[in-house]
């Protein structure tokens, strides 16, 4: 309720597997508002907020979620905006980080056990390497956006109370 309020719509919900092994499963570090039709939304970016369930063990080695602390107050910074917008190409080097103000050194790895919660809106700065470990790694993830900024989504909660679907 203290982030987007009591009225909230979900917009997007997904689940990231990365198989063992699976060197190809690493998301260039990217900002989620580049996925979002700005035009059917009103404030999209300060109105949303995206969460992450830990299904499995999130780790460094299976490629667990990666952010950089404050970035969402750089705006939008148009990371792996080249090359088509394709994301599974591994991370993003460091010089295009570099090149939008970001210090790679700032990253900070979301090591998470199973049920463990994120949370990010779509200006964080994020990614996540590839799972080059022995286990799999899940993770869970729904889009919320104050109802009032769209006529899109499921209603997920109204006036403080969880909505059922249909």
């Amino acid at each position: 309720e203290g982030l987007i309020g009591r009225d909230i719509k979900q917009i997007a919900q997904q689940l990231h597997w990365k198989p063992p092994g699976a060197n190809v499963t690493g998301y260039r570090f990217h900002q989620d508002l580049r996925f979002r039709n700005q035009a059917a939304f009103d404030n999209v970016a300060d109105a949303t907020v995206t969460t992450g369930l830990a299904v499995d063990r999130a780790t460094l080695d299976n490629g667990c979620l990666q952010v950089v602390p404050g970035s969402h107050k750089l705006g939008y910074l148009g990371l792996s905006d080249e090359g088509k917008g394709e994301l599974m190409k591994g991370l993003t080097a460091e010089e295009e980080l570099r090149k939008v103000g970001i210090d790679p050194a700032t990253i900070v790895p979301l090591v998470l056990e199973p049920g463990d919660l994120a949370m990010w809106g779509l200006l964080t700065v994020h990614g996540s390497s590839p799972n080059l470990s022995q286990h799999d790694r899940a993770f869970a993830l729904s889009s919320y956006v104050r109802a009032d900024s769209t006529q899109r989504g499921e209603w997920a909660f109204k006036d403080g109370a969880s909505v059922a679907l249909g």
